[in-house]
């Protein structure tokens, strides 16, 4: 049986390496890349027939292993080495003839499909170049104007860049066919074969460049043509604006004619440019299209008749002069009048300015008072002249129908009236910010009072339960403080509730029996927050006075210790140990101190923007009548100024929330409950107020509107931008935000698109050099092929 074992396995094995031989010979004789394409091809045939019967060879093998398993499971220890030697050597042939022939079959794979793309390549440029004879080919067509020579001098401009922009494609392509050539040798990507390609691009370049500098000296004909055209058409309109006028000139009527004769005398000269332009329209007609040739003919004509009813203009004008000299004597008396009732109205105007100049120096009560009252008397006393400006408007537009010049009239009724509007306005907004600036006055008691307590609510809750020396001591001080703030508060609430007079001619007896119910309310309040820190401090007292009586009692040892110290220098770590105690005492309280001087920061930006926000909320509204409706009139520098403040508070708000972050990071979870409920307030408070701000940015987008339609266009477009960059910050800002996580998603799916062909772990060439399929990618690829 063993014989019969040993027989079976050697012809197995002999099976096997045979197969393996001749497969390696078949390798050998089609293991090369040079030689036409169409060799290229029967090698590359004959190699897939070789990778194809790869499962042969499995079989030949599994059938070599099964005969070997009887041999080593019943043959002796001498009889196993001889077959697991055989076994070891069949197997690294094996895997020798298996890597042979995915590597031959792979090169020549990829040399095949390397040249296959050139193909590719190559007919397209072939392609283009005959697209580019067939659009060169022709002469050039003529056109039907100097648009559209224009337009053809862009086409060809556009046609020689696409061309300059195949070079780097055609570079790439000379390069791919010499590649080729160094791997197989063959003529048809020869030197020869590439001269022909650079020779018929350079061809095409040629005679692109002769077709544009042809298209752009014609073009260029014709705008001097049509420069020409321009300029005496401008000169004809000047000319006829200035005969125009001549009806309106202030001169005696003999003067006037004598000035028209001479305009006519200038005017018959330029019958010289006139024909000179005529004589170049017959060059730009001869490279023109039928239709453009008709066009300037029909041009000509239109010219000269225009210069030819500019001279009939000139006589039909005397006749206009004439007529009006009837009409003078009733202007004049008019203007007379009108001149007189201007002044009066200029003199009342500058009378009330004077009155609405600022006193400067005192900011007292009283003086605010009296300035509010004169700024409204002067605004009252504005509007009661719109009556009489509407008549002056009236009484000037009444002028207007004489043909004399009006212009240094309606010049100075618009700067009377500019003045008046400017004084109005100003008394407006000097009334309004005075009245403001009162009531901020007024309730600077009412906001103190609540940042004063909302520190004290702050300071009773953060030393409830200290119970470190350092920061019982600070706060102990900032109590101190606190309390004297506390007396300052009680005078300025108590000299607050005998103003009820003030407060109801500028607040309304409404919004001033709220603010007194609101004044008693703190009253109490501050006495009860009074009364708790001084309970407060004289309770934090005690331990404070306990600790640093300890304190006290060791400093005596500890200066024994530093002299005993100094006797005998064997026991310098007594002094060491001493130092270090005061040391870190020390930084504890330094650090302790950093900390709460952040705190009281950070607690003084969140204050200063609250009280920013609710002076703000108070502005804004000021805005809103009574029904709910929203204006600016008259008003639009002061609304301007309010949008203005948001970019820079929106900065601050910020700066604060950083800082609260790390005011955060040095706070106890207890104590940070209340950092978060300020913050989450002051940000809540800031949306709701720029919720209430697009209100008026929107009024201010309408007046722009307007301005728009009676100004200048561009400038009242450098007013809109700058209100849509003051307003739209805080937008553009949320928009960032909410497009960030997008173009990460975005790049994910990219990323994911990019790995999906690489999961596949099959063992196919034609897979494995899948990547060579694409001729651009292939053009940029440098190295050896791929195995």
């Amino acid at each position: 049986m063993t014989q019969q074992e040993q027989h079976e396995f050697r012809e197995r094995l002999a099976e096997a390496l045979s197969w393996m031989q001749a497969i390696q010979e078949k390798l050998k004789e089609n293991d090369n890349t040079q030689g036409p394409r169409s060799a290229l091809e029967v090698r590359l045939r004959e190699t897939e027939k070789i990778h194809s019967s790869e499962p042969e060879g499995h079989v030949k093998m599994d059938r070599m292993l099964v005969a070997s398993e009887a041999l080593l499971r019943n043959g002796d220890e001498e009889m196993k080495n001889q077959t697991l030697s055989k076994l070891k050597d069949i197997k690294a042939l094996w895997e020798e003839t298996l890597t042979y022939i995915i590597h031959c079959h792979s090169r020549i794979e990829w040399v095949w499909l390397h040249w296959c793309e050139y193909l590719k390549a190559h007919e397209e440029f072939g392609m283009w170049i005959e697209k580019m004879h067939r659009s060169l080919e022709p002469l050039l067509e003529m056109q039907l104007g100097l648009q559209e020579k224009l337009w053809q001098v862009d086409h060809l401009r556009v046609l020689h860049s696409d061309i300059q922009s195949q070079a780097e494609f055609l570079k790439r392509l000379l390069d791919e066919a010499a590649a080729l050539f160094n791997r197989t040798e063959d003529p048809s990507v020869d030197e020869k074969a590439q001269q022909g390609l650079q020779d018929a691009y350079n061809h095409i370049q040629e005679r692109a460049q002769e077709r544009l500098t042809l298209a752009q000296k014609i073009a260029e004909e014709h705008q001097q043509y049509q420069s020409f055209i321009d300029k005496f058409q401008s000169w004809l309109m000047s000319k006829t604006e200035e005969v125009s006028r001549f009806s309106d000139m202030e001169d005696t009527t003999e003067n006037r004619l004598k000035a028209l004769q001479e305009l006519d005398a200038s005017i018959a000269k330029e019958e010289q440019t006139l024909q000179h332009i005529e004589n170049l329209s017959e060059a730009v007609k001869a490279n023109t299209s039928p239709a453009g040739a008709e066009k300037i003919t029909k041009e000509m004509e239109e010219l000269r008749q225009a210069w030819q009813r500019l001279r009939q203009l000139l006589v039909e004008i005397h006749g206009e002069l004439q007529r009006s000299l009837d009409s003078e004597s009733e202007y004049s008396n008019r203007c007379k009048e009108l001149w007189a009732d201007l002044e009066q109205l200029r003199t009342l105007v500058q009378k009330l300015r004077s009155d609405l100049e600022s006193r400067d120096g005192e900011r007292t009560e009283e003086h605010m008072v009296a300035q509010w009252k004169t700024h409204t008397g002067v605004r009252n006393k504005l509007f009661a002249e719109e009556p009489r400006v509407e008549q002056l408007k009236s009484r000037l537009k009444e002028l207007f129908r004489f043909p004399q010049d009006s212009k240094s009239l309606s010049d100075e009724m618009l700067a009377v009236v500019k003045e008046y509007q400017s004084v109005k306005g100003r008394s407006f907004r000097l009334s309004s910010e005075s009245e403001m600036a009162l009531r901020q006055i007024l309730q600077d008691p009412l906001y103190g009072f609540i940042q004063w307590s909302q520190v004290v609510s702050q300071v009773l809750e953060a030393s409830a339960e200290v119970t470190d020396f350092s920061q019982i001591a600070l706060l102990v001080q900032h109590i101190e403080k606190l309390l004297k703030n506390s007396v300052q508060l009680q005078e300025r609430l108590s000299l607050l509730q005998v103003k009820s007079d003030l407060l109801s001619s500028v607040f309304g007896q409404e919004k001033a029996d709220d603010l007194f119910q609101e004044l008693s309310g703190d009253v109490r309040k501050r006495e009860l927050l009074h009364s708790n820190l001084l309970e407060r401090k004289n309770h934090l007292q005690v331990p404070r006075q306990q600790q640093f009586k300890i304190l006290l009692l060791y400093i005596p040892e500890f200066i024994a210790l530093k002299s005993f110290s100094r006797l005998f220098r064997v026991h310098n770590v007594c002094v060491y140990l001493c130092v270090y105690v005061l040391v870190i005492l020390q930084m504890k309280v330094n650090e302790s101190e950093e900390n709460i001087a952040e705190h009281e920061s950070f607690h003084d930006n969140i204050l200063n923007m609250e009280k920013w926000l609710m002076i703000m909320r108070q502005k804004l509204e000021s805005f809103c009548g009574s029904n709910g409706e929203w204006s600016i009139d008259n008003r639009q520098h002061e609304a301007e100024r309010a949008l203005g403040e948001f970019p820079e508070k929106e900065l601050q708000l910020h700066q604060t929330e950083a800082r609260g972050q790390t005011v955060l990071a040095r706070t106890s979870d207890e104590g940070k409950v209340h950092i978060q409920q300020d913050l989450k307030r002051l940000r809540e408070t800031w949306m709701s107020l720029h919720t209430l701000s697009l209100n008026l940015y929107r009024l201010e987008v309408v007046m722009l509107a307007v301005v728009v339609g009676s100004h200048s266009t561009c400038d009242s477009i450098c007013v809109l931008c700058v209100l849509q960059a003051n307003s739209g910050l805080s937008f553009l800002y949320r928009v960032c935000r909410v497009a960030l996580p997008l173009q990460l998603l975005l790049l994910a799916l990219l990323l994911l698109a990019f790995l999906l062909p690489m999961m596949d772990e099959g063992t196919s060439c034609s897979l494995s050099n899948n990547f060579a399929r694409s001729f651009n990618i292939m053009l940029r690829y440098d190295g050896p092929p791929p195995t």
